[in-house]
């Protein structure tokens, strides 16, 4: 019976162990920015002229978005969150490209855990756009 009790107690240890080992490993990779999913891949959208479309993503960690498009005339990205509402001038914190607009690119904007969106501008007076975005989260 006292053996039983000690291989108990002793399993209890090694899995407690275990799982303090797993969690440890998790945490830690998490902090290096080790894990990435996909939010968005070759995501086809059409946007009206002068018109947007808005991306809404739930993000549990601090980390960062890659973004990749193209699209059949140009455009801009806004990326926005619940953290960038709180500072004056408004909701968003990172535009791309920064001056004019683009029909293809590729960029890399960091983000807190909470509310994210991505808001995709149409600035054409007369045509509308055809769209293939792609979103990467890493954290």
């Amino acid at each position: 019976m006292t053996n039983a009790i000690l291989l108990v107690i002793a399993l209890l240890f090694i899995c407690a162990f275990a799982w303090s080992y797993y969690k440890m490993s998790v945490l830690s990779n998490i902090a290096n920015l080790n894990y990435s999913e996909s939010l968005e891949s070759n995501k086809a959208l059409a946007i009206p002229s002068m018109s947007y479309v808005t991306l809404n993503y739930t993000l549990p960690y601090a980390g960062y978005l890659k973004i990749s498009y193209s699209s059949t005339s140009a455009i801009y990205i806004w990326v926005g969150s619940n953290f960038s509402q709180q500072f004056p001038d408004g909701n968003y914190f990172s535009r791309y490209p920064p001056q004019r607009e683009s029909s293809s690119g590729t960029f890399v904007v960091p983000v807190l855990p909470g509310e994210v969106y991505v808001t995709i501008y149409n600035p054409s007076i007369f045509n509308g756009v055809a769209l293939t975005i792609s979103i990467e989260y890493h954290y």
